[in-house]
């Protein structure tokens, strides 16, 4: 019967060994198994010298060497920080097992006494090559996440640095965004929320601004934050109105995280703005004639969920010069005290009733600092976005 074929396989070794029979008897060994890349050192000086010009997958180490000891050889791989990325199988005689022990404290892999078989020597090779390809695997995952989460950061702080326009003939309005991330609340990865918000001219003139949230966090929600924003902009820049950019967006959503929107359009020449809701809190009104209340107008389901076919009608409202209107997202009512009781809207609109007539800053200012005076000191809170605006006079 023909033997079998031994893959050649191309994982570098060095064996540490001054015994030539010993040396011989290894390699030998290894070679069966398919090595070819192997290097010998004879005493520890050599070995440490190879280990620190070469890179090497597995060191075959024996204790009992000649110049430099087996233990000291290690402790000085230790000491250059070597024994973190090449595993090291220390070959000792069962009498000498203290040294091993020692060895192995300082980080060696594994051991292996003599004598030994062929069979108990690749035994150990296989596992130990096999524990370093993972732990690579994991740091390759780990870096690439860690790659693909500055990349989000970044994004988010796009997506959050986004400013109104002076007030004008196109934009009668005086306006303050605050958007702050995401700490932690509710298994959120800090800084990387779903929030986000827009502004940009609509066609024809006036000005279209959206407030939304990714029902998540991580690397995903923050893509699909970037994504809902620029399906919003390809609408509101074909001339949508808000009801029907809210729908164009819901179509090209195709399940994942539920989104909420609020799209809102005034008009050049002044008179009522437009605005549409899917999934997200009824914005508030500051009326100088009736004080807080909710903007009229029926809700539609979030985007991208359960019922996100059914669009968000549209609605209408006639502001008078002094209102205000503030536009946020669930973090804001969300923020919980150490007792797990929420802001919640009763205490939001207490807050706006004690600013019913200041300057949107100062609005949106008082919001997020009585909700996380509220909360706590150093809480874990979720995604926080506010879109407070005043018509002028």
């Amino acid at each position: 019967m023909a033997q079998a074929l031994i893959a050649s396989r191309n994982e570098r070794l060095l064996v540490v060994e001054d015994d030539e029979f010993s040396q011989q008897l290894i390699e030998l060994y290894l070679r069966k198994a398919g090595f070819t890349e192997l290097t010998v050192a004879n005493d520890g000086r050599q070995a440490l010298d190879l280990a620190k010009a070469n890179t090497f997958d597995l060191i075959l180490l024996d204790l009992n060497l000649p110049r430099i000891g087996g233990t000291e050889v290690v402790r000085r791989l230790k000491k250059e920080g070597l024994l973190a990325n090449i595993p090291v199988v220390v070959i000792s005689a069962i009498t000498n097992m203290e040294d091993t022990i020692q060895c192995i404290e300082m980080g060696a892999t594994d051991y292996l006494a003599k004598p030994f078989n062929v069979m108990q020597l690749q035994q150990r090779v296989d596992a130990c090559l096999e524990r370093r390809r993972l732990r690579q695997e994991v740091a390759v995952a780990r870096e690439s996440q860690a790659i693909d989460r500055r990349a989000a950061r970044a994004l988010r702080a796009a997506l959050a640095r986004q400013g109104f326009p002076l007030p004008g003939s196109g934009f009668p309005v005086d306006a303050a965004v605050l958007a702050e991330p995401a700490s932690g609340a509710g298994g959120a990865e800090p800084g990387l929320g779903g929030d986000f918000h827009d502004v940009l001219p609509a066609p024809g003139g006036g000005t279209c601004f959206l407030v939304g949230t990714v029902a998540g966090s991580g690397v995903a929600a923050v893509l699909t934050a970037a994504r809902v924003r620029a399906l919003a902009r390809a609408a509101v820049n074909e001339g949508a109105d808000p009801a029907e950019v809210v729908a164009s967006v819901g179509r090209e959503l195709d399940g994942g995280f539920p989104v909420g929107l609020f799209v809102g359009l005034f008009p050049a020449q002044g008179g009522a703005l437009r605005h549409a809701n899917a999934g997200m809190p009824a914005p508030v009104v500051l009326s100088g004639m009736l004080g807080v209340l909710p903007l009229a107008g029926r809700r539609g389901p979030p985007l991208g969920g359960d019922g996100s076919d059914e669009a968000a009608s549209g609605g209408e409202i006639s502001l008078q010069p002094g209102d205000g209107l503030v536009v946020y997202t669930r973090g804001l009512a969300d923020a919980a005290d150490p007792a797990g009781a929420t802001f919640g809207e009763q205490r939001l609109r207490a807050v706006l009733e004690s600013v019913l007539s200041a300057p949107p800053d100062v609005v949106a200012a008082s919001l997020c600092e009585d909700a996380a005076a509220f909360a706590g000191a150093g809480a874990p809170r979720g995604d926080v976005t506010i879109v407070a605006l005043r018509l002028r006079g």
